[in-house]
């Protein structure tokens, strides 16, 4: 039951939202959010959530009455707020006992307003001293009853400057916040940053909507109150996924913003960056002062002419230098070249969500990169794992990414041993003086192949490439035969990227300016070097330092960068893989340390470390060339950058509600007015609109009924796919029962005697089914097989790689095509669909993209009944899950 303290304020309240709503201006202020139209189920589980803060979280005033309402009856929503209260007198007043008493399992804080000058000294606080120690006071005290703290920071007041922008004077106290959260590893909302975005967009007129009042810029009307506590759950969402299930309306602009066209959302360019040390972070910078850069500058980029215009930073102290984006486009991650994570002199690693809509940041947590001076990430082809290589102590590592794109702890870690080169390269150009990385071991970089099997990673301080094979399903790295090849002693090997063709890889040597060309055996893992070359102009004499270097998207042309000299190389890649210079380009900068390719291909981003700036050019596809477009980007310290396409973002996957069901464990199955729950030898039909059980079919003792994996109804009856295995020998069939009664009516068994039938679908005239095969031997030969109404096989397809990878270690667990004819297929666990077209005439699925969803893999249903609604499950918490497939136009 959804329960208040602060029950006096009913008669307040009842007059408050009994004022009448402007339409026009509730849909301005909804712009990006959308709610499910589905009742939510209730879960059986009942969780508190205490709320703590000033008169802008309190019920009368504040957000926190909105806020309630969009938790279910499991949920009980504490509100101690109080107004006029700021950190410090909220704590004197004795109001603490109150809450841990109540023993909620979440408490939420927000201050700010109260603690700034002028509030009187039983209120101000010193942003960088009494102020977080009041949060760490709060935090700490939340975790002595087990409860979980989450910090707020404060919302903005509506105030703005000549130019309709927002001017807050709330920063410190924000800023402060974020660091406590980050220091003590707590979840933090910033709602100051949201707000302040969300005002911005909306400008000074439509903003005043949101007052309590006329003239009351800080407390909010009942538009206002709903849309602070949507920014609060937008973000709670993503901080604490776990609540996500206890919402009746859940929040998903992200993926069901209907309001703009994605054709109309950005192209962002995210720059990582050497950044100024803020708080308590100490520099970690090599022959340079403390880095000017703020953390990860944010660009909008157009699309016409290249250039960069900025759209915000996320603030962060420990130098995020390299950034990587995971295939769905959803997640960044950041090495932070960092020597402390907590007390431990090691550098740390953040993962980041991208909110598709705007591209701006949310922290989804930071963990240790086991190792010195993390300086480069790397994503395998699964998606499962982060690689990070860590310059300071030459080591690597191996970072899970879990199913919310969080990271984990290290499943492995590698350090490097073995002759320090020595400090004069081989091939350094005349009048060199160019030695920095021979003064000890440093691993500059780490990469899978193309295919997954094996990681490559550089120690430019040995003079090595290492080269490992992989086991996806563990995380672990083991040394392949042969365990490295050398570079040219002295030469130091900073980076390299493999050709398209996965058999050519291109090494770029720091210390000795060169390029080398290896053939790449894909099968073993074997280097072979072919061809060195210089990345300098012919005659070219003194000092310089090699950064990144860059193989085209069509494979025609390398760029190798040149610091010092400040050029970019450009070479013709032969038609045997061998390259010939063909243009050597001026960055406009100083010390080019990194380069990429916008998602077109067209143009080509330079980061000059030195200069502070980004430099844009044009790319002659047929030359390779670049031609400089005068645009310029200032950002301090520019290390890397990397791009999202927001436009990109076209279907996505919206949650509607979470039924609790105890036999959610294989799959579920739906018809006009049920849904069936399948768990092995189980089969449970319940009541799709009210959750009510109505039947249940249990297998008879000794039955050949072992896996029930999936099912569908067609003409009043269910089909269930199933298998004994691992059983040895398989046996495969199709159960067929009443779909009213659940009576078992047939089975229909299967000569195929490998592969486990794991779904069944019926889709134009016939019928298809999977059989799946386990593991990194066995899971390729998976394949959806289709028959005709007698059991005739009519056509075969397997599985492209790059679902394979997100199958592994496991296989497909379930299927259907969706109602735009599209194939749409689950893993064993991953929170995904994968969307596929089937060729007409077998052969090889094509994958057209991977969608987030909230299930956890398993077997899936389309409800034909309601256009564009798919049923799924949540094996771990024993959930059925209704979605709604958006499909852009």
């Amino acid at each position: 039951m959804i329960t208040t303290i602060n029950s006096g304020l009913k008669s307040k309240l009842a007059k408050r939202f009994a004022r009448p709503t402007c339409l026009a201006v509730l849909a301005l202020l909804f712009t990006n959010i959308a709610w499910a139209q589905d009742e939510p189920a209730s879960s059986d589980e009942s969780i508190t959530i205490a709320l703590i803060g000033d008169s802008t979280v309190e019920d009368y005033s504040g957000w926190g009455v909105a806020f309630r309402k969009r938790f279910n009856d499991s949920v009980t929503v504490l509100n101690f707020a109080k107004g006029g209260a700021s950190s410090k007198n909220w704590y004197s007043g004795n109001r603490m006992p109150a809450v841990l008493e109540a023993k909620p399992d979440y408490v939420l804080i927000q201050f700010g307003h109260n603690d700034q000058p002028g509030k009187g000294p039983e209120r101000e606080t010193d942003p960088d001293t009494t102020y977080r120690d009041s949060l760490k006071r709060y935090a700490v005290e939340s975790r002595s009853i087990g409860a979980q703290p989450i910090l707020v920071s404060s919302v903005t007041r509506r105030r703005f400057d000549k130019d309709g922008k927002i001017r807050t004077t709330l920063t410190p106290w924000a800023d402060a916040t974020k660091a406590v959260a980050a220091e003590l590893d707590v979840p933090f909302i910033d709602l100051h940053r949201r707000s302040i975005e969300l005002h911005n967009r909306l400008g000074p007129e439509a903003s005043m909507e949101f007052n309590f009042k006329q003239g009351d810029l800080t407390h909010f009307s009942e538009k206002g109150a709903a849309v602070m506590a949507d920014l609060v759950i937008q973000e709670l969402k993503t901080q604490v996924p776990g609540l996500a299930r206890f919402l009746t309306t859940p929040s998903l602009p992200a993926q069901s913003d209907s309001s703009e066209s994605t054709a109309n959302r950005p192209l962002m360019a995210y720059v990582g960056t050497f950044s100024s040390p803020l708080g308590d972070v100490p520099p970690t910078q090599v022959d340079l002062p403390e880095g000017n850069g703020r953390g990860i500058h944010l660009f909008e980029v157009d699309r016409e002419s290249g250039a960069l215009k900025a759209a915000g930073t996320f603030d962060l102290g420990s130098s995020p230098d390299c950034l990587v984006i995971n295939a769905a486009r959803d997640r960044l991650y950041s090495s932070n070249e960092t020597d402390r994570f907590g007390e431990a002199k090691l550098g740390s690693v953040s993962a980041f969500a991208i909110d598709p809509v705007n591209g701006q940041l949310t922290l989804l947590n930071t963990v240790s990169s086991e190792g010195d001076g993390p300086t480069y990430v790397s994503i395998h082809p699964s998606g499962k794992f982060l690689f990070v290589a860590n310059y300071f102590s030459g080591s690597v590592a191996v970072l899970p990414i879990l199913p919310d794109g969080r990271l984990g702890e290290a499943t492995d870690v590698k350090k490097d041993t073995g002759t320090i080169g020595p400090t004069e390269a081989t091939h350094a150009p005349p009048g060199s003086f160019a030695i920095s990385g021979h003064d000890g071991s440093h691993a500059h970089m780490i990469e899978a192949d193309p295919s997954g099997r094996f990681v490559l990673h550089v120690n430019l301080g040995l003079d090595k490439i290492f080269v490992w094979a992989f086991d996806a399903s563990t995380g672990t790295l083991t040394r392949n035969d042969p365990t490295s090849v050398d570079l040219p002693a002295g030469d130091g090997p900073r980076h390299f990227d493999f050709h398209p063709n996965g058999r050519w890889l291109y090494s770029i040597q720091e210390e000795g300016s060169t390029v080398t060309l290896f053939d790449y055996a894909p099968s073993g893992g074997q280097l072979n070097s072919r061809q060195t070359v210089s990345s300098l102009p012919v005659g070219f004499a003194g000092s310089n330092f090699c950064s990144e270097i860059l193989v085209s998207h069509d494979g025609r042309f390398v760029y190798a960068g040149n610091r010092l000299h400040d050029s970019i190389g450009i070479f013709a890649i032969e038609s045997d893989g061998s390259l010939r210079q063909v243009g050597n380009e001026w960055t406009r900068g100083n010390y080019p340390r990194s380069f990429n390719f916008d998602p077109s291909g067209r143009f080509f981003y330079v980061c000059n470390q030195r200069a502070d700036n980004v430099t844009v050019f044009r790319i002659d596809r047929d030359s390779g060339l670049l031609e400089f477009t005068n645009h310029y980007a200032p950002v301090g310290n520019p290390s890397s950058i990397t791009f999202v396409d927001l436009a990109a973002r076209d279907d996505s996957v919206q949650l509607l509600r979470r039924v609790s069901v105890p036999e959610a464990h294989q799959a579920v199955a739906v018809d006009e007015s049920s849904f069936f729950a399948i768990s092995n030898r189980t089969i449970v039909q319940y009541d799709k609109q009210t959750g009510k059980r109505l039947v249940k079919w249990v297998a008879p003792e000794g039955s050949w009924i072992k896996h029930l994996n999936s099912g569908i109804v067609k003409e009043g009856r269910l089909y269930c796919a199933n298998s004994n295995w691992p059983a040895k020998p398989l046996k495969n069939s199709i159960e067929i029962f009443d779909a009213v009664s659940l009576k078992h009516l047939d089975s229909k068994p299967f000569s195929e005697s490998e592969g486990a039938i794991n779904w069944i679908d019926r889709h134009q005239g016939a019928w298809w089914i999977v059989f799946a095969f386990y593991g990194e031997a066995e899971v390729r030969r998976t394949k959806l097989v289709r028959y005709d109404d007698q059991w005739n096989e009519t056509g075969e397809w397997t599985f492209p790689e790059s679902v394979i990878q997100r199958f592994l270690p496991k296989s497909n667990s379930g299927g259907g095509f969706g109602p735009d004819g599209h194939l749409y297929v689950t893993g064993h666990d991953h929170a995904e669909l994968y969307l596929l077209d089937v060729p007409d005439n077998g052969g090889e699925l094509k994958h057209v993209s991977t969608l987030p969803a909230p299930i956890a893999g398993q077997g899936i249903a389309w409800d034909f009944d309601t256009p564009g609604r798919l049923l799924g499950i949540v094996r771990a918490s024993r959930e059925v899950v209704f979605m709604r497939v958006i499909r852009a136009k």
